[in-house]
């Protein structure tokens, strides 16, 4: 159910608050304040939706007001006009100057006044929309920034784990991995060769191995509280330290590090058919191991690949539909121009300023591209790459 506009008159005449209060009582809520200074408190509890507001007043006038409503954080936003029985055109330049919409002379036109009002009220719901639709554009154009960096930490393993020929090499390569999301893990390795226990400060304590041997056998991927694990063959990876004040960040972790985990067990599993091989086995069936093996890794890279290029698409539909928004919006708020009274050179300003912002915002995406594309140039470059 919306609520009915609340509606401040703050003027020395009590005569011309009643007759507003009279014409506008069912179009708005109207609260009409003889003292200026009342009136000023008032406001910061109550929060109106327009003010009307006379010049000449004894405590305080008009323009004095309105520059301490517009100083407020709290009440910068909130639309004043001007109602006076000065009309000159200083007069109407200082009332801008304080920071007013619009201007009313006296004698009052009440059914031009409620007009008035209602462009102004539509006006500020559009500006509200318009600030919304920007906030939600940076934070999607922040988001996409953010998924590439971190996608692109899983590309960059992939490429890395590829050279690793022991497990030293790979156990290291896990753990930098984690350090670069800003991780604290623990890795346990194991195969036919043998296992290997290692943390980013060396090597474990006896109560964290235990624990890493027992996460081992608890399932794919165990979640306790701000440790995680990650359970893919014969690797084991712990972090020590996942957030959990920012859900969809511990998602995108959960995700990338399950692919580093898959990616680490099949590079292992290769490394132990490497084994075999220089222990004279039968080199045909490994062989063929060790080509069903990289195919599974090219598998997971493929999936990658095609994960950036499904975030390639949505950016560029983002974009698409930010682009239609925002010129929207402009197009809406620069049509309303006409109600508000506005001379030439502010409304010029005024619509400079709402491009300028739109171009900033439409900017954001432009980091996000080039992200995505330094990727797809990794992924073209590795060596397992797909035919």
């Amino acid at each position: 159910m919306q609520t009915t506009p609340l509606l401040f008159v703050i003027d020395d005449d009590s005569l011309t608050a009643q007759m507003i209060e009279d014409v506008l009582g069912e179009q708005f809520r109207v609260r009409a304040y003889l003292d200026p200074l009342l009136a000023l408190q008032q406001v910061a509890q109550e929060q109106p939706d327009i003010i009307l507001l006379d010049i000449n007043m004894p405590q305080m006038d008009g323009y004095e007001v309105c520059r301490r409503l517009k100083a407020d954080f709290d009440s910068q936003d909130i639309p004043v006009m001007f109602l006076s029985g000065l009309t000159t055109l200083e007069d109407r330049m200082a009332a801008y100057d304080a920071g007013g919409q619009d201007f009313m002379a006296k004698p009052l036109e009440l059914a031009l006044l409620g007009a008035k009002l209602d462009a102004m009220l539509q006006h500020r719901q559009q500006r509200e929309a318009l600030v919304q639709q920007a906030s939600y554009a940076t934070a999607t154009a922040m988001t996409a920034m953010s998924n590439a960096a971190e996608m692109g930490q899983v590309v960059q393993f992939a490429r890395k784990v590829m050279l690793c020929q022991d497990m030293p090499c790979l156990a290291r390569e896990l753990l930098d991995a984690a350090a670069s999301y800003g991780l604290s893990a623990a890795v346990a390795l194991r195969n036919e060769s043998g296992s290997l226990e290692m943390n980013q400060e060396g090597e474990l304590s006896a109560m964290e191995s235990g624990v890493l041997q027992l996460i081992a056998s608890c399932g794919r991927i165990v979640a306790m509280g701000q440790r995680a694990a990650f359970n893919y063959g014969g690797v084991t990876l712990m972090i020590r330290n996942m957030p959990q004040d920012d859900e969809d960040r511990r998602g995108r972790l959960r995700d990338n590090l399950a692919a580093v985990a898959e990616l680490a067990a099949a590079r292992l599993e290769t490394l132990v058919l490497a084994d075999l091989a220089a222990s004279r086995l039968d080199m045909l069936k490994l062989q063929q191991q060790i080509v069903e093996r990289e195919a599974c890794l090219r598998r997971v890279l493929t999936s990658v690949q095609a994960g950036i290029g499904a975030m390639e698409q949505q950016r560029r539909d983002d974009r698409f539909a930010a682009t239609a928004l925002l010129e929207s919006m402009l197009g809406d708020l620069e049509r309303e121009y006409v109600h508000l009274g506005l001379t030439d050179i502010q409304e010029a300003n005024l619509s400079n300023l709402l491009r300028a912002a739109s171009n900033r915002i439409l900017s954001l995406y432009g980091g996000d591209f080039q992200g995505l594309e330094s990727l797809k140039q990794v992924l073209a470059e590795m060596p397992l790459q797909a035919d």
